[in-house]
């Protein structure tokens, strides 16, 4: 599902003021709102599925169609002051109080392959995700490493990794790198997930 950016207002949260198109069963989440009108479960497009959601209908007499009862969420919306604690004024309330987000994807695992350009740059960039609450390390392509820096469930890591030059320079370079990052995020285990092959991809003197 596609929308552009400017016809989209992401990241609402219905408190079973909205329901579902399909079942007309109250929705509890993250939704976001099109320009014209429309509603669809998830955070914003893409974060899927993206269910379509309507305003509960009521009849002419304001009662709720389906149980006869004025007590729709959205007459109680219209007469109840609004929680304050979870306005985006504050934030901190509401983060503590949401139940958090499941990712909506998982990264792959990629292996580099060096272009010409990689070769001529005598370096290339090196993207790698770590499991916040795990020692599990994963190499992925650029697309996936930028989609997990929204996500508390990985540590993101990119690394320039140099290819060409004097041996052992290179393999310095590359080994202070590498120790540096896990010091930077208090983690251990990315040379192991190496195999401390700081020599990978080397492409010899410039």
């Amino acid at each position: 599902m596609y929308f552009p950016k400017n016809q989209v207002e992401t990241n609402l949260y219905s408190r079973d003021e909205l329901v579902f198109v399909s079942t007309k069963e109250y929705y509890t989440g993250l939704y976001f709102k099109t320009s014209d009108g429309r509603y669809f479960t998830g955070k914003e497009p893409n974060d899927g599925p993206n269910y379509p959601l309507m305003l509960p209908p009521l009849d002419l007499d304001g009662q709720d169609e389906w149980n006869g009862t004025n007590t729709s969420p959205l007459t109680f919306a219209l007469t109840t002051p609004p929680d304050y604690r979870f306005t985006e004024e504050n934030t901190n309330y509401s983060i503590l109080t949401k139940q958090p987000q499941t990712p909506s994807f998982s990264p792959v695992p990629y292996f580099p392959i060096l272009t010409s350009t990689d070769k001529t740059n005598g370096y290339f960039t090196r993207y790698f995700v770590k499991k916040t609450n795990e020692n599990i390390y994963m190499e992925v392509n650029k697309r996936d490493f930028i989609r997990t820096v929204s996500i508390p469930l990985y540590i993101p890591i990119s690394l320039n990794w140099v290819i060409k030059g004097e041996r052992n320079k290179v393999f310095n370079i590359n080994q202070k790198q590498v120790l540096f990052t896990e010091q930077k995020y208090k983690i251990i285990g990315l040379k192991t997930f190496l195999n401390n092959d700081y020599l990978q991809f080397y492409q010899g003197l410039i």
